[in-house]
């Protein structure tokens, strides 16, 4: 028995055992089991393992205001998947260790390196922005700390990345989290010019412009509408990102803002109520919930495209 033990595979265990940990309600263990698993799977070189482990460390990483590592990782685990993928692809043992991801992704520049560019920009970036517009909210005294470090790292990944324009924009937005220079309608404007592949730099923008000291509530809701229905498409609800880190910057938002705003709401006691009673909601329908009782007591229409999502019968992409 022991000559077929094989330490390659131990990380894979961690995995196990952070879901187990995350399905009983422990985050904390979940997140030390990922973060352990990390170490063993760079010890044992099974790459492979790292985008799984991630699920887990990723937010925790966040809540720890350990940015850059986030988004090093995420660069890091986007060409592990893309790489993954080709030996799979190509009929490999896709959990063999040992993966040589410079040699499956090919030589810089070329289209699999942009497209990990890319991935990683979903993977950290994205949730990178949603824990600093939860920081400018429920501590705006570390917000200019917080994101100028990112800024600095997203200029340093631009000076190597393939994408430059994807990193370069990225550091302009965040920028304005705490800058406030720009005005509400000049991000979304400049949003909506970004073309498809650059759609990750949409929902940044359209989620820096909700915090923007003259957003109104009506506005705001509406960008949150469409980037939290963005992410719900490639985020599931259960992950410990969406749970930990999406989730509490919406409830935190709207009850700030219903808090610093009420005299805009209809029926205040009952939005009050309801965005209270939010927590207990299940986290598949809890941001739903949310934005359905915001818009009912601004009294805002939703567009008919969002009619399925917000009743929870959405397909996922």
């Amino acid at each position: 028995m022991a000559a077929r033990y094989n330490n390659s595979y131990d990380s894979f265990l961690t995995v196990h055992l952070a879901d187990f940990a995350e399905a009983t309600g422990d985050e904390e263990q979940a997140a030390k089991w990922a973060l352990k698993g990390i170490e063993v799977a760079r010890q044992t070189n099974q790459l492979t393992a790292l985008p799984v482990l991630g699920t887990n460390a990723i937010p925790h990483l966040l809540l720890d205001s350990r940015y850059v590592e986030v988004l090093d990782f995420a660069i890091e685990t986007g060409a592990i998947l893309i790489a993954s993928k080709q030996r799979f692809d190509a009929g490999m043992n896709a959990l063999e260790p040992n993966l040589n991801v410079e040699a499956l992704l090919g030589s810089k520049p070329n289209e699999l390196w942009l497209r990990a560019e890319r991935d990683a920009a979903t993977m950290g970036l994205l949730p990178i922005v949603f824990r600093l517009a939860t920081v400018a909210i429920s501590q705006p005294e570390l917000i200019q700390v917080q994101a100028q470090e990112v800024v600095a790292a997203c200029q340093q990944v631009s000076a190597i990345a393939f994408d430059q324009v994807l990193w370069v924009t990225a550091s302009e937005l965040i920028e304005q989290i705490y800058l406030q220079q720009a005005s509400f309608e000049e991000l979304i404007n400049r949003s909506n010019g970004f073309t498809p592949e650059h759609e990750i730099l949409w929902a940044i923008g359209y989620l820096v412009a909700s915090l923007q000291n003259k957003a109104t509530p009506q506005s705001a809701l509406m960008t949150h509408l469409y980037v939290t229905h963005y992410l719900y498409k490639w985020l599931t609800p259960s992950s410990a990102t969406y749970r930990r880190i999406v989730l509490p910057f919406l409830l935190r938002y709207w009850t700030n803002t219903f808090e610093k705003t009420r005299f805009r709401f209809s029926t205040p006691r009952l939005i009050e109520s309801e965005l209270s009673e939010a927590q207990s909601i299940p986290e598949t329908q809890r941001a739903q919930s949310i934005l359905k009782t915001i818009a009912s007591g601004l009294g805002v229409g939703i567009p008919s495209n969002f009619e399925q999502w917000l009743h929870g019968h959405i397909l996922r992409a």
